[in-house]
């Protein structure tokens, strides 16, 4: 259960009459038992882990935040609230529990197997996977946290109580991260604890309103992501992902290139990136972490869409709603969900409807960027 310090609970008197932003620490308290087993009869792997990231965070009911008895709030990444997701997209789309456009199924999201033993259904690897020595425990193994995963400590062994080296998933990537949490602007990140969202070395500020929390809930109260323009040559060493280690070893780790968000998306999609492919002048796949030109049809992009959030290249210290092109990037979430959505490619889209020179989805999508196409000649 997660309780706020005193300082944070006169905040939220202040916010209620101000309606200002407000950043502070939220640290998990409460009964141990709630979480962790009492004695090795029950967790013959000796962890003491009695709960795993599903069994708090996807209850699969009609809340995307459930409160506990006790008032504490606890988000929910599989849901079927039918007035919409949290910042981070539902995983429900993949299984149809919540409507999708088109089929349901692994094209909407990542299909973690905490969720989905069975694996993708789709792909072996991540889209734009560039690895000369893939691990095997790729295969159908995406994780909510650690090996294969997002959160946490990422692409570590750990010696099992027999002796032999497993991968570090679920509760043990982020062992110790709830009880140290920092919540609102991460500048350090070098914790999983004051990393966003547990993404272990992405900066960023989580939505500080306290009544949208971990929500993008409107064009002034959302998530600030933090951007950090491409440096040639990026993607193509191994210390630029790795530290330790290239190889899966107990010392072993995935390291998120620039502390951007899009860094971090790049650490398994490395080949979806800013560099122009070879020997061509345009981009072989859309940019990310790419300053928006402040010319042209892109100079246009004033007002934050969060059909097309933007990166900031700064951690701000509370939410705007402005865009600011020449300064602010495009990113990958400015196009796609980072759990699931109801779109094929997990985008905040319908890709199939985006016509240019159409009426009615002007500045929305792709035409938030792109702002002469949105709108008829």
């Amino acid at each position: 259960m997660i309780v706020t310090s005193v300082g944070k609970l006169l905040g939220l008197a202040l916010v209620a009459i101000l309606l200002l932003p407000m950043v502070a620490a939220a640290e998990i308290k409460g009964n141990c038992i709630d979480c962790h087993t009492d004695s090795a009869v029950d967790d013959p792997e000796g962890f003491l882990w009695g709960i795993d990231c599903v069994t708090c965070h996807a209850l699969g009911t009609d809340d995307r935040i459930v409160v506990l008895p006790g008032g504490i709030p606890m988000p929910q990444v599989y849901h079927t609230d039918n007035r919409g997701d949290l910042a981070g997209g539902n995983f429900a789309y993949i299984s149809g529990a919540k409507l999708t456009v088109g089929p349901a199924g692994s094209r909407k999201g990542h299909d973690v197997v905490d969720l989905f033993p069975a694996g993708d259904d789709t792909l072996l690897y991540p889209p734009g996977f560039n690895h000369e020595d893939i691990p095997i425990y790729f295969r159908g193994r995406m994780t909510c946290a650690g090996t294969g995963g997002c959160h946490g400590i990422r692409n570590q062994l750990m010696p099992s109580p027999t002796g032999e080296l497993i991968p570090r998933v679920g509760m043990m990537a982020v062992r110790g991260a709830h009880h140290a949490n920092q919540d609102g602007r991460l500048l350090v990140a070098d914790t999983v604890a004051n990393s966003y969202r547990f993404l272990m070395g992405v900066r960023g500020l989580e939505n500080p309103y306290p009544q949208e929390r971990w929500q993008n809930a409107s064009p002034l109260m959302h998530n600030e992501y933090y951007g950090a323009p491409y440096r040639p040559g990026d993607e193509l060493h191994c210390s630029n992902c790795h530290y330790g280690s290239n190889k899966a070893t107990p010392y072993s780790y995935i390291v998120t290139p620039r502390n951007s968000m899009s860094g971090f998306c790049i650490s398994c999609h490395s080949n979806f990136h800013a560099r122009p492919h070879p020997g061509l002048l345009a981009f072989f796949r859309h940019p990310s972490d790419f300053v928006i030109p402040a010319k042209g049809e892109y100079a246009e992009y004033l007002t934050y869409e969060l059909t097309a959030p933007v990166a900031r290249r700064w951690v701000p210290e509370t939410t705007s709603d402005l865009v600011r092109p020449g300064e602010d990037l495009v990113m990958c979430l400015s196009c796609h969900m980072a759990h699931a959505s109801p779109y094929d490619g997990m985008l905040r889209f319908d890709y199939t409807r985006m016509f240019a020179g159409s009426i009615g989805g002007e500045r929305t999508g792709c035409f938030a960027c792109h702002t002469s196409k949105g709108r008829r000649k």
